[in-house]
């Protein structure tokens, strides 16, 4: 092409390039999803309120939710308003959640469906991985006592309250299921 103010448009020095309906089909192929799109499939596909769906598109967060989906059985909810809500309050607190590594995050995730831990112990346990992120999930998970507990070792607290305040069950009956239920779980 001869630049200069004399140059023509189109350029008439090089010769066009046809552009296909079949080349313009394959370009829309590769195209990546649009927002709207994930936004769409992650409240069909995985129930995500539209909200959490908007959030979740917001924190940068997409590729470790989609990992830890697809890698593990995972309530989705759970992963996104952790990935969202969760790791917003924190970073609310002046911690560094940035510390945290994505592997550690899933490893969490993992201990959950594992029965290690219970999900209310997530943001104590990520609160802990931000501020010592040289130490593991589960030694996390042991330091802070946030260890799930299995069934007979459950029933042996609640005989053992139930023992405590004997009195009561028998004064109050079924009516003493509250004040027993608060001793079981101020415990587990």
């Amino acid at each position: 092409p001869m630049p200069g103010p004399a140059r023509m448009y189109p350029e008439t020095d090089i010769r066009p390039i046809p552009i296909t309906e079949d080349y313009i089909n394959r370009l829309r192929e590769k195209l990546p999803e649009t927002p709207e799109e994930r936004i769409n499939r992650y409240v069909k596909m995985y129930g995500l309120s539209l909200k959490l769906a908007e959030d979740l598109i917001d924190s940068e967060r997409e590729e470790i939710f989609e990992e830890i989906i697809r890698d593990l059985k995972v309530n989705a909810t759970l992963v996104a308003s952790t990935l969202t809500y969760t790791m917003n309050m924190l970073k609310n607190e002046g911690l560094p959640i940035d510390n945290i590594p994505k592997d550690m995050i899933i490893e969490v995730f993992r201990c959950i469906v594992n029965g290690e831990m219970a999900k209310e112990a997530i943001p104590d346990v990520l609160r802990e991985l931000s501020q010592k992120p040289d130490l593991n999930v589960r030694e996390v998970i042991r330091r802070l006592g946030k260890e799930a507990i299995g069934i007979k070792e459950l029933e042996e607290i609640v005989m053992e309250e139930m023992e405590k305040i004997n009195g009561i069950i028998k004064e109050k009956g079924m009516g003493a299921m509250g004040p027993l239920m608060g001793r079981v779980m101020s415990i587990v």
